[in-house]
């Protein structure tokens, strides 16, 4: 047998991210974008999308790499960088890097409001899958005596 399912065992919340994951990155791209640049050039905003389509990319493969990683506590440390991903993201469009000033355009209806949902969204599913791992990983311990 190629896996061993004793090794490879895989919660809802590790099949969830990647998908709330696969959805920020084609939301930041087509469902809930940034601005799309002006006559003059690009304004601030388009760097905050930028830099959000990155990190949304960074997360969806992190999120895939993380199913197949046998260890618990590998899958732990990945969750913590993760949260702390899913932590700095709100804060990209408006503190870290600016937006319009003006509270109708899509980068302040759309991007920042979305960016905080699926932020929290994110946290929430580590949160579930570090408890439930940290369930598994004692459950362990106690079979092992």
């Amino acid at each position: 047998m190629l896996v061993n399912k004793e090794r490879f065992k895989m919660s809802f919340a590790e099949v969830l991210f990647p998908v709330a994951a696969a959805l920020y990155a084609a939301g930041i791209r087509y469902w809930f974008p940034v601005c799309m640049p002006m006559e003059k050039g690009f304004m601030s905003c388009h760097w905050a999308g930028e830099v959000l389509k990155a990190l949304s990319i960074m997360i969806l493969v992190f999120s895939l790499i993380h199913i197949f990683m046998p260890d618990i506590r590998i899958k732990a440390g990945m969750n913590a960088v993760l949260a702390g991903i899913s932590v700095l993201m709100p804060l990209i469009p408006g503190k870290i890097i600016s937006v319009c000033g003006n509270e109708m355009m899509k980068c302040r209806q759309g991007t920042s409001t979305w960016t905080l949902v699926f932020a929290a969204v994110f946290v929430l599913i580590l949160v579930i899958d570090t408890v439930l791992g940290a369930a598994s990983l004692s459950s362990e311990k106690h079979k092992r005596r």
